[in-house]
């Protein structure tokens, strides 16, 4: 039988854009059926992104990249996107007394998913 998983100290950290209410719902309910805790870190909106955000919190090779328009795929969704995982893995750094998890909200969970969670921790814990 699995222990508690919080038993592990594991910290599960959702992504989920405020506006995204069906993908939180459904992570929600993965997460519970599987008594599995969590919190939810809202997102970055693309659109709410100004040039002068870009301008003082993206490196200089990436915004020459953006406002120069020289790649299709760096977008103020894609920036937003990698700003939320930024904050994701600082408070992820911030988390001193175990692990945490950083999930986005459209994941959808393997049935043995908290098996592999303990796994995965249990290796961790024993190095």
């Amino acid at each position: 039988m699995l222990s508690n998983i919080m038993d592990k100290k594991l910290n599960v950290l959702i992504i989920n854009l405020k506006s995204s209410l069906e993908r939180r719902k459904r992570i929600t309910e993965q997460l519970d059926n599987l008594n599995i805790p969590y919190t939810f870190l809202e997102a970055t909106e693309g659109s709410s992104l100004t040039n002068s955000w870009i301008e003082n919190n993206v490196g200089d090779r990436l915004k020459g990249i953006y406002f120069n328009n020289e790649h299709h795929l760096i977008t103020k969704n894609s920036l937003a996107c990698a700003d939320s995982h930024r904050r994701a893995q600082k408070i992820a750094s911030e988390f001193k007394n175990g692990y945490t998890l950083i999930l986005e909200d459209d994941v959808e969970l393997a049935r043995d998913f908290k098996q592999k969670v303990h796994n995965v921790v249990d290796l961790m814990h024993s190095n």
